[in-house]
């Protein structure tokens, strides 16, 4: 069974995130720069590794800013570089713990 996607608010803006597993500790994941978490299940791969952590973790998988199932931004507001990203899933990753199943 797939898990819910559900959505945080950054900045007024929607981040996608589906949240799978539990564990003593969280493991927050994206897939790379273009990512979409509905249709990432349909690889089989992806499917039985995302399946393998959440034996052991609460993941919390997202799509960024601008991809996938979250909102879109315009071009010039996409951040430059990792530390940015960084950033980003730091703000809105407290909230998606609370939201667990």
């Amino acid at each position: 069974m797939l898990p819910d996607t559900r959505y945080a608010r950054l900045r007024g803006e929607r981040i996608a995130y589906q949240v799978l597993g539990e564990g003593p500790r969280d493991l927050v994941l994206t897939t790379g720069s273009f990512s979409y978490g509905d249709v990432e299940w349909e690889d089989a791969t992806l499917a039985r590794l995302l399946m393998r952590l959440a034996s052991f973790a609460g993941v919390i998988r997202f799509d960024r800013r601008g991809t996938g199932a979250s909102d879109p931004v315009p071009i010039q507001a996409l951040p430059r570089g990792n530390p940015m990203w960084k950033s980003w899933s730091r703000s809105w990753t407290p909230s998606a713990r609370r939201l667990r199943p």
